[in-house]
């Protein structure tokens, strides 16, 4: 071949290689050109979706928030609408104080676009976030509505149902059923033992974990632990993240029944409270009373200048027969004597501005004896001028009864306490039988009047006065028996005069409820780490003007009667104690040593009794508690214990108080209840019971109502977590 010919071939074969290359080339640029667009393609769809679901971010936050618009509208925009997608795939969980049983969890659903490459993008916990292939992890777009602000946690999550559609697409919030789900929640993270958290825990299971982990971490100010294998990132905030007010460490909140976060002993007579931090509680201890105490008793009390009692009208009706004309004693003086001196003494501790007195006379027939013209006179110097000692023959005690009877009848009244006194030295005549009292038609008769007296409200009290032989005593016991009143029997002036006395004292004793004083004390005794502090004692105190209170005065301090009824105040300690010291309790019991009417009256069957109070104490004895409860604890001993008509049924007192009941349920046929008797308190207080000496038909109790610190219900937990869940549709 010649050269010429060498170089055609290989123009030929340039021009082939030529055109390979350009054809190659050409297919090459075709192929990168065609990846570049679609790359660029998808750049465009993901920014587009993240704009799309960015506004979708503010048309779901308007939502939830405006009560008068519970829906929007939002469409897709030109992305491909398969991309775009609803999944429930994620969850929030919120636990606090490690507890289980104190756990929000809830679903989180989400709005997602999602490229062929595996780059996703979604809406999710109110929050727009990027997932690039597993190697690029995930990224934040938006932030969350899960914040974190003065240790305060809120989560407002927004649970997305339905299908998507390219075209408009309705958002409707389920507005019931996102209350009774944030409801749900709030109860089981803020009530019982979950109602103080001591910390909480954040996880957050998602596509975006990672992302999710970095926000938490940012937000919240603490390290989170990535758990790759669930897509769950998990954070713990302690006792010092969260607000001070709920450090029970370091607050006053006190659970008495011993929870975790403090020590508390409960002892006979004593309670400590404890949680190794030095703080200072306020300590308060005051009756649990309606109005005032009701301990005490119903007794007879002697009147006097100081207890008002009614007036008097007494009657005397004495025996002029001529036995009575005897000599009774040495020296010589005779029985009418003798009776007129008792008359005078008697008449001499009356009260003229109230009391007044009758005479009648018997012997062959009853005799008014009026001076003044009056047949009941509160002159005494007349009425004793009028009390002679002639005697006629002849007993006949029915006609000085019936006498008696018509000067009740006529000249006294049901204000005016009634009194009959007959004294006889004999029988009536014609009556001679000692042992039967109707055994004559005069002690018939005189029985009949007795029982008229009775009848009228008037007293009747029978004397013998000589010899057993003489007198026709069981005639004069049935007498006294039918009229209510005593029989006595004298064979000498000093008896007699003692009897008179009696009678008159008697008489005069009026029926009160007189208040038992006594006291209360609450001793603070350091611990052992605060001997700086010394031990005291705390007297109870009350406002206003307790100066005619009685106290008694114990180690140099005034210890006031605190069941005085006139007291203008509660009585009540007040005090503090640091963490550690022991409050001791106990209460006096003191002797009554003078007795003042309080003007005050109680009825009870017809019966008018006086209040009275004890003006003058002293001390009697010591008395420690009988018990201490506190909330959940069980005091039906208590409640069933039988009382007085004028003390307080303990389940009414329980009522005039709103942060403290007892549970007194019973059936209709009278049966309790299975939690009769369950006490319920607030965590920080306590029932103090004393067992006090009872009464005759009541028993005495002194309740009261410890607090020391503050309560769990008082103290402010609430708004430190807040869980809200918005139930989102979405329809075409």
């Amino acid at each position: 071949m010649s050269v010429l010919d060498d170089r055609g071939a290989s123009q030929v074969l340039g021009a082939v290689l030529l055109i390979g290359v350009v054809i190659t080339g050409s297919l090459f640029v075709v192929v990168l050109g065609s990846n570049s667009l679609e790359q660029v393609r998808d750049r465009s769809d993901n920014r587009q979706a993240n704009t799309i679901l960015q506004e979708l971010d503010s048309r779901f936050s308007s939502l939830v928030a405006s009560s008068d618009t519970p829906q929007t509208t939002f469409d897709l925009g030109s992305t491909n609408p398969k991309d775009f997608v609803v999944r429930s795939q994620g969850y929030f969980t919120l636990t606090v104080n490690r507890n289980p049983r104190c756990s929000a969890n809830v679903t989180m659903s989400s709005v997602r676009f999602e490229n062929d490459d595996g780059r996703t993008v979604a809406y999710e916990g109110g929050g727009v976030w990027e997932r690039a292939p597993a190697t690029e992890g995930s990224s934040m777009l938006s932030a969350p509505s899960v914040t974190y602000r003065a240790g305060t946690i809120d989560a407002e999550i927004i649970n997305i149902s339905g299908t998507l559609d390219q075209d408009t697409n309705v958002a409707q919030l389920m507005s019931a059923r996102s209350d009774a789900r944030s409801a749900q929640l709030s109860r089981q993270l803020t009530q019982g033992e979950c109602m103080r958290p001591d910390n909480a825990t954040i996880a957050v299971t998602s596509t975006f974990y990672r992302a999710w982990g970095n926000y938490i971490e940012s937000e919240f100010g603490v390290s989170t632990t990535d758990h790759a294998h669930n897509q769950t990132v998990v954070a713990h905030l302690e006792q010092a993240d969260l607000p001070e007010r709920v450090n029970d460490s370091a607050n006053n909140v006190v659970n008495l029944s011993s929870r975790s976060y403090n020590t508390v002993t409960i002892a006979s007579d004593e309670i400590t409270v404890d949680k190794d931090a030095g703080n200072v509680y306020a300590v308060s201890a005051r009756p649990l009373q309606r109005g005032s105490l009701h301990i005490g008793n119903i007794t007879k009390i002697e009147a006097d200048a100081q207890i008002e009692r009614r007036g008097m009208d007494v009657v005397f009706v004495l025996d002029k027969s001529g036995s009575m004309s005897w000599a009774s004693s040495d020296p010589p003086r005779s029985r009418i004597e003798v009776a007129q001196e008792a008359t005078h003494d008697f008449v001499g501790g009356l009260n003229a501005s109230k009391d007044r007195a009758g005479l009648v006379e018997f012997s062959d027939n009853g005799y008014y004896n009026h001076p003044d013209g009056r047949y009941l006179t509160t002159d005494f110097e007349a009425f004793n001028d009028s009390v002679t000692t002639t005697t006629i023959s002849g007993t006949h005690s029915d006609a000085g009864l019936s006498y008696a009877n018509n000067i009740f009848d006529l000249q006294s009244d049901e204000s005016k306490e009634r009194v009959m006194i007959l004294l006889t030295d004999g029988r009536n005549d014609g009556c001679d039988d000692d042992t039967d009292p109707d055994d004559c038609e005069r002690n018939r008769e005189s029985l009949d009047h007795a029982r008229d007296a009775a009848a009228n409200g008037v007293t009747v009290y029978t004397i013998g006065y000589g010899d057993d032989d003489a007198i026709d005593e069981a005639f004069l016991k049935e007498v006294a028996n039918v009229g209510n009143g005593n029989y006595y029997q004298a064979t000498d002036a000093d008896e007699l005069a003692t009897i008179f006395d009696d009678i008159r004292r008697s008489v005069s004793r009026t029926q009160a409820i007189t208040r038992a004083p006594i006291s209360t004390n609450f001793t603070r005794a350091p611990n052992s780490t605060n001997y700086s502090s010394p031990s005291r004692v705390y007297a109870p105190q009350a406002a206003g003007n307790v100066d005619r209170v009685a106290t008694v005065q114990v180690n140099g301090e005034d210890f006031a009667n605190i069941n005085d009824p006139t007291a203008e105040s509660q009585f009540s300690h007040t005090f503090a104690v640091t963490g550690g010291d022991t409050v001791a309790m106990e209460a006096y019991d003191y002797d009554c040593d003078e007795v003042v009417d309080t003007g005050r009256r109680r009825s009870h069957a017809g019966t008018v009794y006086r209040v009275a109070r004890c003006s003058a104490v002293s001390m009697n004895t010591t008395i420690t508690p009988s018990g201490i409860y506190h909330d959940g604890d069980d005091i039906t001993h208590i409640l069933t214990q039988e009382r007085a008509w004028w003390q307080d049924d303990l389940n009414e007192t329980f009522v005039e108080y709103d942060d403290i009941s007892v549970n007194s349920t019973t059936t209709a046929g009278g049966a309790r209840s299975a939690n009769f008797g369950t006490l319920d308190l607030k965590s920080n207080q306590a029932l103090v019971w004393y067992d006090l000496p009872d009464g005759e038909h009541g028993n005495n109790r002194l309740l009261m109502l410890y607090e020391i610190g503050l309560a769990e219900s008082d103290a402010q937990s609430t708004g430190v977590i807040n869980v809200r869940v918005n139930e989102v549709d979405i329809t075409e």
